[in-house]
């Protein structure tokens, strides 16, 4: 059995080396799937979102760190008889208005602020887990796919040395005519399998590129398996915890916030009674306060609760689901494990009996049906255990990938 994983281990990692220098020409180095998912998530439309996130958090700390609850107000007003009397009586007052804090809403405003920021980086951090999901279907699906065309083409090629063998012993009398048309017939279905699975490769390179934006496929390697870990310091999780926070601090700072501004004004006011009259000015002071019975953000605080609300259970239901998602992905690589081990001893049994067979033929002591399909299932069994080992792989990233476990 030790063999078999040794071998087995020994096919993947050259079918990762060739998947690399198909090209006759050099190329770059081929990505790993960390380098891979920094190059993704630069075109990620949640690595915009994340950013404007932090940008409203800054804008929201630096109006929480203003000295008045809203932008202060310039009045300038003046009055005069000239269009009645034109006795020369002016009256010119300028005044700013200075909006306030209510008791506590300034330190809710800042807690909103750095709430939203600590969400910022939690939403990060899940969404890049997220996409590296997606990136780890994507290349496991690619290997996968690279594995089904090599061995289809193996298998073409293979067939197509054996109608020319075929050929040659018909025209020697060795065999009947009927066998080169039979042999002829199976090369050519393999050349046709062998270039749909070429074209089915293609369209998953180009879901590769439009991913990542990067033309070569990744360097991939089985991920080692990674011990469990607390669920709280899962990225989905934290990020449902940061939304609750967010919510709760929300809600505080509009019911900080529930009544129109206070506000102090500070002015200049100078009469003059008649023309030649000597000005008198006078220092002005006022506080502005309203008096409206309802709130002016009742709407708003009930969205605000409703949110709360809606983060509760999300949160709740969350922690339930990802240890479910856990215990499913250990038991599918358990199963993936088992198929592997399975599939690679299939494999082995049958290229050993295909040799057989194969000696067989030669000596004449086989008939060609024969031969071709101990050939077409042994080519079976090779597919199946390289897809097998790549779905090993994948079991594993799965795994991790609902451990929170970026590449």
């Amino acid at each position: 059995m030790k063999s078999h994983a040794l071998f087995r281990a020994c096919c993947l990692a050259g079918l990762m080396h060739a998947a690399v220098a198909e090209p006759t020409v050099a190329n770059p180095p081929a990505p790993s799937l960390a380098a891979a998912l920094d190059a993704a998530w630069q075109r990620a439309p949640d690595f915009a979102h994340t950013q404007g996130q932090r940008q409203r958090a800054l804008a929201e700390q630096a109006v929480a760190g203003r000295p008045w609850a809203a932008p202060p107000s310039l009045e300038l007003s003046q009055r005069s008889d000239r269009w009645h009397r034109n006795q020369g009586a002016r009256e010119t007052e300028l005044s700013v208005g200075l909006p306030l804090w209510h008791w506590g809403q300034r330190q809710a405003q800042r807690a909103a602020a750095q709430g939203l920021m600590a969400l910022a980086e939690a939403e990060q951090a899940a969404a890049r887990l997220e996409l590296a999901g997606q990136l780890r279907e994507q290349a496991w699906t690619l290997l996968s796919l690279q594995a089904a065309w090599r061995v289809a083409q193996a298998q073409a090629q293979g067939l197509e040395a054996l109608a020319a063998d075929v050929a040659r012993r018909v025209q020697a009398g060795d065999l009947a005519e009927t066998d080169r048309l039979a042999a002829r017939a199976e090369s050519l279905a393999a050349r046709t399998q062998a270039a749909q699975a070429l074209q089915t490769l293609s369209q998953a390179r180009q879901q590769w590129r439009l991913l990542t934006g990067l033309a070569q496929e990744p360097h991939l390697s089985p991920e080692p398996a990674t011990p469990a870990a607390a669920i709280d310091a899962h990225p989905v999780l934290r990020r449902a915890e940061a939304q609750l926070a967010q919510a709760r601090l929300q809600r505080e700072l509009e019911q900080r916030s529930g009544r129109e501004a206070s506000e102090l004004r500070l002015g200049w006011r100078q009469e003059q009674s008649a023309w030649g009259a000597e000005r008198e000015g006078a220092l002005q002071i006022g506080l502005r306060i309203p008096l409206e019975a309802e709130r002016r953000n009742g709407v708003k605080l009930v969205e605000a609760e409703t949110a709360l609300a809606v983060a509760e259970l999300t949160l709740a239901r969350l922690r339930e689901q990802l240890q479910a998602e856990q215990q499913l992905a250990a038991e599918a690589l358990a199963n993936a494990q088992a198929q592997a081990d399975s599939s690679a001893t299939q494999a082995a049994l049958l290229r050993e009996r295909l040799a057989l067979l194969e000696r067989a033929f030669r000596a004449g002591e086989l008939a060609l049906p024969e031969l071709l399909r101990a050939r077409a299932s042994a080519a079976e069994a090779e597919a199946g255990q390289l897809q097998s080992d790549a779905a090993l792989g994948l079991a594993r990233a799965r795994l991790n990938q609902s451990l929170g476990v970026l590449p």
